[in-house]
Parts: structure tokens; C-alpha cells; sequence
């Protein structure tokens, strides 16, 4: 299931700032999904069938508390009909919504995987595209059980307890405090087996 809430990737902080600029749609995210899906099915012979629900549409300095609530509930109602959950997200709030999430679904056994993107959708130099299908990259991954709520964004995956943004200017603006991040997504994905087991 593919969660749309809103923020740069959705062109929302460009619309609120940048006369006419038109928001991306949920259609446009269902291209790039369906897209994506097509390669992944050619190269690792596994069926997916994605979902979108666009369950708001905020810049993500506008996120609240019922926000989380509503995140925690759409995941937790339809837990036994997905094996994963993407969420699309803006940055600048990523980190609190990585740890509210991380509490509410305590010991989920399942990937909650947060994305967004430095730049819109549909603008030059966005990686909205990227982040989106190397998220599905990895929720789909067989061949490592990799669960709970995390981020990936740029090459960084990240524990959604330990997600630190440190700037706007980056295609990689996320850093895993106190610990190492749980792994690299690039041309392969690469899995930080210390900092998975929380040591």
C-alpha cells in the first residue's frame, strides 16, 4: 500500500511558495508505481499488486499528532491485506512521524517505509522517482526480513527512531543518530546487520 500524505514530493511546499505550480496527482505516483512494478516483476519474478490511498495532502510542517493517529490507524486496518506499507512524506518532519510511528506500531512485522524527495515531482533534478521505487525495492526484497518503520531516502535506510534530517541542499539530507544506519540502497542494497539488531 502506497501512502500519499502530502509535502515536497507531492509539490506541496512549492505550490505554497512558487506561484502556479501545479501539485503532483495520485495518478502521476500510480504511473511511476506501476512502472516500477513492471521492472521488478521482470527481474525478480514476484507478484505485487500496489494500492494508493492519498490520506491527506499537508506540508509536512503542518503535521499533528491525529495525523500519526490516522497513519497507525489506515495501516493497522488493513495490516492483513498488504505486505507493506509506503508512505509519502515531507521532510521536514519525517523524523517525528518516523518515531510517532515507531511507538504506535511497536514489534510490526512488516516494512512502514517513509520517503519524499528534496525536490517535486515533475521538476528537473527532482528524485522523487527514485526514492519512490527504491522503497519499493525494498519492501518487496526477499532476501532479508527486514520490518518496522524506516526510511529510505537518497542511499540511506534508516530506523525510524534514528532519522535526522541535517540539510536541505543534499539528495542524501538524512542521518542516523547514535547508531549507523541500517543500510545502503543503490545499485545493490546492503544491510547493516549490527545496526538492525540495535547494537
Amino acid at each position: 500500500m502506497l501512502i500519499l500524505t502530502g509535502g515536497t514530493i507531492a509539490g506541496n511546499v512549492a505550490k505554497s511558495k512558487v506561484s502556479g505550480h501545479v501539485t503532483a496527482q495520485p495518478d502521476d505516483f500510480l504511473t511511476i508505481l506501476n512502472n516500477s512494478v513492471d521492472i521488478l516483476k521482470r527481474n525478480w519474478s514476484i507478484e505485487i499488486k500496489p494500492e494508493i490511498v492519498e490520506l491527506f495532502n499537508i506540508d509536512s510542517t503542518d503535521m499533528l499528532p491525529k495525523n500519526w493517529t490516522a497513519l497507525a490507524e489506515k495501516i493497522a486496518e488493513s495490516y492483513d491485506d498488504f505486505d507493506a506499507f509506503i508512505i509519502l512524506h515531507g521532510t521536514n518532519t519525517m523524523g517525528y512521524t518516523g518515531a510517532a510511528l515507531s511507538f504506535a506500531l511497536e514489534n510490526i512485522n512488516k516494512p512502514v517505509i517513509l520517503t519524499g524527495a528534496q525536490v517535486p515531482l515533475g521538476y528537473l533534478g527532482s528524485d522523487a522517482t527514485t526514492n519512490l521505487v527504491n522503497s519499493l525495492r525494498l519492501a518487496v526484497w526477499g532476501y532479508h526480513p527486514i520490518k518496522g518503520v524506516m526510511s529510505v531516502f537518497g542511499s540511506m535506510i534508516i530506523t525510524g527512531t534514528r532519522i535526522k534530517k541535517g540539510t536541505d541542499f543534499d539528495y542524501d539530507p538524512f542521518k542516523s543518530f547514535q547508531t549507523g544506519a541500517l543500510g545502503q540502497i543503490g545499485r545493490f542494497i546492503r544491510i547493516n546487520e549490527p545496526a538492525l539488531d540495535g547494537k
